[in-house]
């Protein structure tokens, strides 16, 4: 792949070049990390990707971890490359390896609504409170509502989000949720079960 970009290097450059950034992830991948982190983005991009023992193109999802330590510093905690969907049991495999690497308490994560995820993290880090994308939120409205519902619907979310009492937050976004219900009502029904997950960081 390095050849196919037609790189200024030799061919020993280029396999030198290859080699060091192996020995750079292999590092990532296996750097302690610290115990408490204030806030670990999660997210996954799905993709096609060569298998290199059976040299078949599968369905694949790279997931990349970014944290924020208690000091404020930001860093890749970790990248990882699985086969298949995303599942409860990739989340699960993910989450442990980053806990054996040394992380034992998040107070936030913040992630889109992946399948499983909110069950591994019930599961291996129980003390964490979940954020789901605010901005994913707000585009999955204007795709399940008329453009009209949605402006008015993204409006008053936006007006929420800027509440300073998460009590209050909720009441809002519960009675925001019950003036379209008629309209949209299997929407508003799975968007209303994780309202929670919407406001964790107030």
């Amino acid at each position: 792949m390095l050849r196919s970009l037609n790189l200024p290097y030799s061919p020993q450059q280029i396999d030198e070049l290859k080699d060091e950034l192996y020995r750079k992830a292999r590092e990532l991948r296996s750097r302690e990390l610290p115990e408490e982190v204030f806030a670990l983005f999660i997210d996954a991009y799905n993709c096609q990707i060569k298998d290199e023992e059976t040299k078949r193109v599968r369905k694949a999802v790279i997931y990349s971890c970014i944290g924020i330590d208690m000091e404020g510093k930001k860093s890749l905690f970790g990248y990882y490359v699985l086969y298949g969907s995303e599942s409860r049991g990739g989340w699960l495999q993910i989450l442990n390896d980053m806990i054996h690497r040394g992380m034992k308490k998040v107070m936030i994560l913040v992630s889109d609504d992946f399948p499983g995820l909110q069950q591994a993290v019930k599961s291996l880090l129980p003390g964490t409170d979940h954020q789901l994308c605010f901005v994913r939120l707000q585009r999955n409205v204007r795709r399940n509502m008329s453009k009209h519902d949605a402006k008015i619907f993204n409006q008053e979310l936006t007006r929420i989000r800027l509440e300073n009492d998460y009590d209050n937050a909720l009441i809002r976004s519960e009675e925001l949720c019950k003036h379209l219900h008629s309209k949209y009502p299997i929407y508003i029904k799975a968007l209303s079960s994780k309202k929670e997950l919407y406001l964790s960081f107030l």
